[in-house]
């Protein structure tokens, strides 16, 4: 590990223990490079990489201060699927169904601007809604993460996880839609027959500097899941809507 990732890990793991305070102005970047016997460009580089993920803001001339991240992009944070149920009174069930910590994808790597080398980890979970499976999903991310993420357990939404634990805060998205073949092995977990249409989700998520943090692909069956688009001016938001009880009407 560089040595500026190692004092941002440092810093990051600060911020989280909540041993910077929201709203708190660091050192200078002098006295920091003091305090790590280091020097100025690596201490800038390591607040570049923190900064990216959505943990400082800097104010030039000013200093560069902690985000407090329960208030700062709640306007324009990206809500989990559990959270937009949530907002519509349903109580969504998520099983984790593996942690793939060398997970192979040549469009998540290509959405992630990752390496081969450095690999990814790839998440797959499926909803449920009263004990019905609606969404099958596949969440990527870069294999630099995979120590942590290789502690997730489903328990939290993911968006929540890598705000909480890992300092990454999603805030924007870019989604497509299509309609495809459903494969075999998503099929068997949603309990449709294979090779029904189904629409597929591919969105990538970045942090607030544009930084793409996740790719997801999500298999939703149209009987079960319809998804609703608005537009209020030039800012555009996708809904999924339940809808119950489908499985009568695939048996």
């Amino acid at each position: 590990m560089a040595r500026y990732e190692q004092i941002a890990a440092e810093l990051r793991e600060g911020i989280l223990a909540g041993r910077y305070a929201p709203g708190e102005r660091l050192p200078r970047q002098r006295d920091l490079a003091e305090t790590w016997k280091t020097t100025l460009p690596t201490v800038r580089q390591a607040l570049d990489e923190l900064q990216k993920d959505g943990l400082l803001r800097v104010e030039h001339g000013v200093g560069t201060f902690v985000v407090d991240l329960a208030q700062a992009y709640d306007p324009f944070a990206v809500a989990s699927f559990t959270e937009a149920l949530q907002e519509r009174g349903l109580e969504a069930e998520t099983q984790l169904l593996s942690v793939d910590t060398k997970a192979y994808s040549a469009a998540a790597t290509a959405a992630l601007g990752s390496t081969e080398r450095e690999g990814l980890v790839a998440l797959t979970r499926v909803r449920l809604v009263g004990g019905v499976p609606l969404v099958h999903q596949r969440s990527y991310l870069a294999g630099r993460y995979r120590t942590k993420l290789a502690r997730y357990d489903g328990a939290t939404p993911l968006y929540a996880f890598l705000r909480d634990r890992m300092g990454l805060l999603a805030v924007a998205y870019r989604e497509t839609l299509t309609a495809e073949a459903v494969p075999a092995d998503v099929a068997q977990v949603l309990g449709l027959e294979s090779g029904l249409p189904v629409l597929v989700s591919r969105r990538t998520t970045a942090t607030a500097d544009g930084q793409p943090l996740l790719y997801d692909v999500a298999h939703l069956p149209p009987s079960r899941v319809h998804v609703s688009i608005t537009r209020q001016g030039i800012r555009c938001g996708t809904d999924l809507v339940p809808i119950l009880p489908p499985l009568e009407a695939e048996a």
